[in-house]
């Protein structure tokens, strides 16, 4: 009986390849095997690669944000540049306010000598110039409205730019208005018209040295007058000067 007990007792066996497949604890599934395609007669091929809109088709990719090319709000980035370094959407030809500090460039190239019409009727001083195209000839009857003006670019101590405009002529406004330029170049001036010509008065503080848009001076006209210039003697402002209907 004791014999049949011991042969009947289950061997002590090897554990198979199946078992310890199934007692094999899951690997780290960083070490699992790039997946494969399965071809339709059953044959796997070589690990698939996931291909982006940019590779082989000749498209960009639509989700790298370097192919949108539009600019952000300069405030949101402000390390990238001071916000002088454009112009505002539109920017007025006048004197200057009384209580302003002003500076005008000192490069030449941003003043020039243009011939405007300035509506002094006008409700409002600012925005009443309007911009002759260079190749329109202006008739006798309109030389005593349309003068030849310099305007120059120029910018407040509050950071705001503008074109400083003077009338030029023969009379005390023009000159003291042209010594005005030559100082406001060189330092902080308020401008301010007194018994036939115009007076610069300096700060009592010391200032900061200006920042002005770094844009060609062309950009200051057009920003200036691109909704004020007169292309046409038939343009309705002139016919109207011209006591025309």
């Amino acid at each position: 009986m004791k014999q049949f007990e011991r042969n009947n007792e289950f061997p002590e066996t090897e554990a198979t390849s199946e078992t310890q497949q199934r007692a094999k604890p899951q690997e780290d599934t960083a070490q699992i095997a790039p997946p494969v395609i399965i071809k339709p007669n059953g044959a796997t091929s070589e690990p698939a690669v996931v291909e982006t809109p940019s590779q082989g088709s000749g498209q960009p990719d639509p989700f790298d944000p370097r192919n949108h090319k539009k600019s952000q709000d300069p405030r949101l980035n402000p390390s990238a540049g001071s916000s002088t370094s454009s112009l505002p959407a539109t920017i007025d030809p006048r004197k200057p306010k009384k209580s302003w500090f002003i500076r005008i460039h000192p490069d030449q190239n941003y003043r020039a000598v243009v011939p405007l019409y300035t509506d002094d009727d006008a409700k409002r001083r600012e925005g009443n110039s309007y911009l002759f195209s260079p190749d329109l000839e202006i008739p006798p009857d309109l030389h005593d409205l349309v003068r030849d003006t310099l305007v120059a670019a120029a910018i407040t101590s509050s950071g705001i730019p503008f074109l400083y405009t003077l009338t030029v002529s023969d009379s005390t406004w023009y000159e003291s208005g042209v010594e005005v330029f030559r100082v406001a170049t060189d330092q902080w001036v308020r401008v301010t018209p007194a018994d036939g010509c115009y007076v610069s008065k300096p700060p009592i503080a010391k200032l900061d040295e200006p920042h002005f848009p770094d844009v060609p001076f062309r950009d200051w006209l057009e920003r200036a007058f691109s909704k004020r210039l007169i292309k046409s003697l038939d343009d309705p402002l002139v016919r109207k000067l011209r006591g025309a209907r």
